[in-house]
């Protein structure tokens, strides 16, 4: 039992899991929107999560010397390998690719200084992720920005119970939206963003209607569980794995 939970923290903490649920978001974007698979950039979405979140996960505590190789050389590794997998994956990218990663690089790594401001932390967020999984793999076809949205308002959606369950870990120079307008109108909005999304995709998209509508669903649940004392599996696991379920219900309702 002591094995399995090691396992399970090494694919946590090495940001494996959260990188496995980005990939699920793009392989959804692909086949909602029937675009033909490039796996040069499912891989480099995938090993660049693995490394982007690491990186900012780990650079406030290595730089305060908290976090050594030593203690941490399983993070270091997965990260390295992550990295030149990412590096190998983009030179055999287009170049208008590159540059659209290179773009949304840059705004992640201002990452740190944007997290300050509550609105800004989760809409950067939900902006990053919707670019690489919903802009990304349709940028050599005809951008479908209702789709876009939609995606938008899910990620956001999402990074409710991140954002509640952080309420005792998160520092308090940091004013998240929890803080400022309290937990359950938080709640309220996100309910009323899954509203959204549903009617988004009933009056304008018309697909996977059914399978959205059970997602929505399954994401309200999730934020009406959250509060600040739930275990750190609730969130790094369980409300992760939401875009992983995602895809195992388009592929078996396909």
């Amino acid at each position: 039992m002591k094995i399995l939970k090691q396992i399970l923290d090494f694919y946590i903490n090495g940001s494996i899991h959260v990188a496995v649920a980005v990939f699920s978001f793009v392989q959804i974007t692909k086949m909602s929107l029937n675009i033909s698979s490039n796996i040069e950039i499912d891989f480099f979405i995938f090993f660049a999560t693995i490394f982007g979140y690491n990186l900012l996960k780990y650079v406030e505590v290595f730089w305060n010397r908290i976090f050594t190789i030593k203690n941490k050389y399983s993070i270091v590794l997965v990260s390295l390998i992550a990295f030149f997998g990412m590096l190998y994956c983009f030179f055999s990218l287009e170049k208008a690719i590159q540059v659209s990663f290179l773009k949304i690089g840059f705004v992640v790594l201002l990452y740190p200084y944007l997290r300050k401001f509550a609105f800004l932390k989760m809409l950067t967020v939900a902006f990053c992720i919707t670019y690489i999984t919903a802009f990304i793999p349709e940028i050599n076809y005809k951008s479908n920005w209702i789709f876009m949205f939609q995606r938008f308002l899910i990620v956001f959606c999402l990074l409710i119970p991140l954002e509640i369950c952080d309420l005792e870990s998160d520092s308090q120079t940091i004013k998240t939206l929890p803080k400022i307008i309290g937990v359950q109108n938080l709640k309220i909005l996100g309910y009323l963003l899954l509203v959204g999304c549903c009617c988004l995709n009933f009056y304008f998209l018309q697909s996977n209607f059914e399978t959205d509508l059970v997602i929505a669903i399954v994401i309200a649940i999730a934020i009406f569980f959250s509060n600040e004392n739930r275990n750190s599996y609730y969130t790094s696991f369980w409300v992760e794995s939401i875009p992983i379920f995602w895809y195992f219900l388009y592929l078996f309702t396909k």
